[in-house]
């Protein structure tokens, strides 16, 4: 009988209280190695110490699409500066 040994990664748990920031392309990283053959999101998330949660929100805004904006380096705006701002460029094309 061929007995082979069972290869287990132990990952430290990650330490609370620390907020960090990451790039689209790092997001876009931890996605795709969470899509491999033999991975999952909460692995991959507990390899990085991440929450599954927000692996899984940023897989969902992956899907939609938002985060393709991510990597222009453009700010975000609130809709309600968008909205002044269109309101000021239809008054001075009236004037």
């Amino acid at each position: 009988m061929d007995t082979k040994a069972l290869e287990v990664e132990v990952i430290p748990p990650a330490r609370p209280g620390r907020r960090r920031r990451f790039n689209a392309e790092e997001k876009q990283r931890f996605l795709a190695e969470a899509e491999m053959a033999g991975q999952s999101i909460s692995s991959v998330a507990r390899r990085y110490g991440l929450s599954a949660s927000m692996l899984f929100h940023w897989r969902r805004l992956a899907e939609e699409g938002s985060m393709s904006s991510l990597g222009a380096d453009e700010a975000v705006v609130p809709e309600s500066e968008v909205k002044r701002l269109q309101a000021q460029v239809r008054e001075l094309e009236r004037l």
